[in-house]
């Protein structure tokens, strides 16, 4: 470093130390002949003024963040924009800024709902503002009203039938005249059509109508004028159907009639429920979901069942049940059909007897009322001894027996003996019906 005297006169120390030997103030003064800046500051040490140079230094100061105002300022109405779709754009044209919004809905619909969530509209502040504001603008609400000036809705003939030619899947009218349709006489969509021996049974919204073929038409006949429970609520064979009403009301068709079967205080809990049969047990399995029953067709019973099947069949020696998910099998329960005991005089239940060959212990309800007009009214659940034997005390003259276990278990209920007694029961009338029974 190059050391300077006070004279001006250049030296260079062998120590390379830069000093400037001088009792010269040089501060706010020019150096010339040396061309330095203008001194800032002197350090004097041991008698000796040292001087030292800097050069000025530059500092950027930035800085980022979110500027809010908490809480929100009162809504200025003067600041509102009111956008206006109609009338004319710069460029003269007429309504440019209104929406149009086309629905089309095309095909074949049975009762289907259609559920529209609302559209979003988000509103986006872009540009630079005046006084350098940020704007943070969220999504809006913007309530629309739709106007329609006409709208057509084809929903005809949903109570109507229609039958192909012979042999050929074509539903063409013509001149020949076997293809056809014609409307039932109840309104409502057709749910289904299942055939029973030589005719066919249609079950809807509105009703149940057998149809039967009178040369190449088919013959109407009203079976029945309050619709099914749901879609799926009939189910049968070639010779027996079963369906639900909306009361929740079993029903059986055959050959011979309908006949009404009941256990609605039970199938009226039931929401849009689906039936099917299977054949190699003969039982109706009647489920939504939530509950599920059986009916047995051979010996007129009824009890709970899978509450989540879903289809039934067999192929061959192979049965196949479709559920959604894990099975889910009740304990075992039973109902009987309705027993007066073959008078309509008042009765007293002592105890109930039931032959059976299962291992673990029964428990057995009683059913009653006292008019066919009433609702049935329940007893406690009595527990059937090692004996085969319920103590159940009961009054009424119509009756109904359920049985339940706990258990998962394949038995079989060999009989009921009802020991009671009959109120003013004459020796005529145990005569009349000793005779009957032999």
């Amino acid at each position: 470093m190059t050391a300077f005297r006070s004279d001006y006169t250049r030296h260079t120390s062998s120590g390379a130390i830069s000093q400037q030997f001088t009792n010269t103030d040089f501060r706010g003064k020019p150096d010339p002949s040396l061309h330095r800046p203008l001194e800032s500051s002197r350090v004097v040490s041991n008698g000796t003024n040292l001087t030292m140079f800097a050069d000025p230094g530059v500092m950027t100061v930035r800085g980022s963040g979110i500027y809010s105002h908490w809480p929100a300022a009162d809504r200025n109405p003067s600041l509102d924009l009111t956008f206006n779709c109609y009338g004319t754009d710069r460029l003269g044209n007429w309504n440019q800024g209104v929406g149009v919004l086309t629905l089309e809905a095309d095909g074949s619909c049975l009762n289907r709902t259609i559920f529209a969530d609302p559209g979003d509209i988000i509103l986006i502040a872009e540009g630079r503002g005046v006084c350098g504001n940020l704007v943070i603008c969220e999504s809006s609400d913007i309530v629309m009203t739709a106007h329609s000036y006409g709208m057509i809705i084809e929903l005809v003939k949903n109570n109507w039938v229609k039958w192909s030619k012979i042999g050929n899947l074509d539903f063409t009218i013509d001149e020949s005249n076997v293809a056809n349709e014609r409307p039932l006489n109840w309104y409502g969509s057709v749910y289904k059509i299942l055939k029973l021996s030589n005719t066919l049974i249609a079950y809807g919204e509105g009703g149940v109508t057998i149809l039967a073929p009178q040369g190449i038409v088919y013959g109407m006949e009203e079976l029945y004028n309050v619709g099914l429970l749901g879609k799926s609520s009939a189910a049968g064979t070639n010779k027996v159907h079963f369906f639900i009403d909306r009361s929740g009301k079993l029903f059986k068709v055959a050959s011979d009639g309908m006949e009404e079967i009941g256990y609605s205080e039970y199938l009226s809990q039931l929401i849009d429920p689906v039936m099917f049969i299977d054949r190699t047990t003969n039982l109706l399995h009647i489920c939504d979901g939530t509950h599920g029953f059986i009916y047995n067709i051979k010996d007129e019973s009824f009890g709970s069942g899978i509450v989540n099947l879903t289809g039934l069949d067999s192929r061959g020696n192979t049965r196949y049940a479709t559920i959604p998910s894990t099975i889910s099998i009740p304990k075992f329960e039973i109902c009987t059909d309705t027993y007066d005991m073959g008078t309509r005089k008042a009765k007293n239940i002592h105890s109930v007897e039931v032959g059976t060959d299962l291992s673990e212990h029964l428990k057995l309800l009683i059913e009653y009322r006292t008019s066919n007009r009433e609702e049935f009214r329940k007893s406690p659940w009595f527990l059937v001894n090692p004996d085969g034997i319920a103590y159940s005390p009961c009054y009424g003259i119509e009756f109904r027996f359920r049985i339940r276990s706990f258990i998962v278990e394949q038995f079989q209920i060999d009989r009921l003996k009802i020991n009671g007694s009959i109120h003013n029961f004459s020796h005529r009338e145990y005569l009349a019906a000793t005779k009957e029974i032999l």
